[in-house]
């Protein structure tokens, strides 16, 4: 079978199974195809709605689904008149106070931009583009949600004082609420990357910070992986005073998976054509158990599956075991090429120690199953933890949990009715 007319039998334009994020303004991968975390949205949306500034924390495992929940959250609060920018502040292993302090600015350029105003017109705001020097600031245009879009571009550091970057975001962020006549929410990313080493220098810039999140007429979101609030958040007391409980993503339900394929498979259905659907949704939510809510690897699970499995023989489902049973020969001999055959062993041994059970662990857990020295199984989690084979689960008193991701359980065999079994 032609593989670039591979989904054209099931009647789909493309694969339901893509791990990009939603975004209101891609005709591929909109909003509408956004499942669950009403209870999230619905608490944001009345923080937004009853305050004239608000500080939110959104945290979650990787691969949850943070980024479209925060695109979702965006789109909803353009409906609510709150001007926003298609991209995320980023934060980088590079970021420092200043680079963070000059990116809020530019991305408040680009929600004036977008909104029709010459950031050139003014000496304000042609000071502000001056300050920000190298950097592209273009206008992005507005969809029918209302959210501006727009290039990510790298820049060089802004040479302004960083107290004065700090006067001058105030500054900022007053001018356009007041030019613009209504609030701005400001997006900043990937805060987990300045955790560990990091945590009490950025606790230290949400310090220094804490009177411009205060400002009326800005709704800042933070988003980063689970843990976030505590190390950096709570730090202080003046910044966790003003901060709420994190929002925490969970794992989607079975039921939610199956609603999230089956409007992927509406959302992308050939007109005129049979849908024959990949995967029937409640084979696919059995598999979900597996990546205990890394959504986006369940889906890479799905992907990798369908270009080995579907019309090879017929236009039919895979089934679960198909899936399983092909990505299994791929995983593994990716995973043999990415660490020593020891580890590779040793991983093997600490998903067949546990009998099929949800094989959690602690570093201890792993030195009497492999009979290991402590220091040695410490060695050995971090490696592959650092490799993306294992990763943390909780923390209970001084005891880390580990687990195995989704696909060394697929690699190595589990099943999801192993792991229900065990569970039981």
């Amino acid at each position: 079978m032609d593989v670039s007319r591979l989904w054209e039998p099931y009647g789909l334009r493309s694969s339901p199974f893509f791990q990009d994020e939603l975004k209101p303004t891609d005709g591929d991968h909109p909003m509408s195809l956004f499942v669950g975390r009403e209870e999230e949205l619905r608490r944001i949306e009345r923080r937004v709605v009853s305050d004239p500034h608000t500080r939110t924390i959104v945290e979650g495992d990787p691969g949850v689904g943070k980024t479209s929940f925060v695109n979702r959250v965006k789109t909803d609060a353009a409906a609510l008149s709150v001007a926003t920018y298609e991209h995320p502040i980023r934060i980088t292993q590079e970021t420092s106070l200043a680079t963070f302090v000059a990116d809020v600015l530019r991305t408040i350029v680009r929600i004036r931009s977008a909104a029709g105003l010459d950031n050139e017109q003014g000496k304000f705001w042609k000071r502000t583009v001056k300050w920000l020097e190298g950097g592209e600031i273009r206008g992005g245009s507005v969809s029918v949600f209302g959210v501006a879009g727009g290039v990510t571009r790298t820049f060089v550091p802004p040479q302004a004082p960083r107290d004065a970057l700090y006067e001058h975001l105030g500054e900022a962020l007053r001018r356009v609420t007041e030019e613009l006549s209504r609030p701005v929410l400001l997006h900043v990313n990937n805060l987990e990357n300045l955790t560990g080493g990091r945590a009490r220098e950025t606790a230290l810039l949400l310090r220094d910070l804490r009177d411009y999140l205060l400002l009326p007429g800005a709704h800042w979101v933070f988003v980063g992986a689970t843990g976030i609030e505590d190390d950096l958040f709570r730090v202080y007391d003046q910044v966790g005073g003003i901060f709420p409980a994190a929002d925490v993503l969970r794992p989607l339900t079975p039921a939610e998976i199956e609603q999230l394929l089956e409007r992927r498979y509406e959302h992308l259905r050939v007109e005129g054509r049979a849908l024959v659907e990949p995967i029937v949704p409640r084979e696919a939510a059995g598999l979900y158990a597996l990546y205990q809510g890394d959504l986006r690897n369940f889906l890479r699970l799905l992907s990798d599956a369908a270009d080995r499995v579907l019309g090879v023989r017929s236009v039919a489902p895979m089934t679960q075991a198909e899936v399983l049973r092909h990505a299994a020969v791929d995983y593994q001999r990716q995973f043999r090429s990415r660490v020593s055959p020891n580890d590779f062993e040793h991983l093997a041994g600490l998903v067949a120690g546990h009998g099929g059970a949800d094989p959690e662990f602690r570093v201890t857990d792993a030195a009497r199953l492999l009979k290991l020295s402590q220091p040695s199984a410490s060695d050995l989690v971090q490696r592959l933890v650092e490799r993306r084979l294992l990763r943390q689960t909780r923390t209970v008193g001084r005891s880390v949990y580990y687990r195995p991701t989704g696909a060394v359980l697929v690699a190595f065999g589990v099943s999801p009715d192993a792991l229900k079994a065990g569970a039981q």
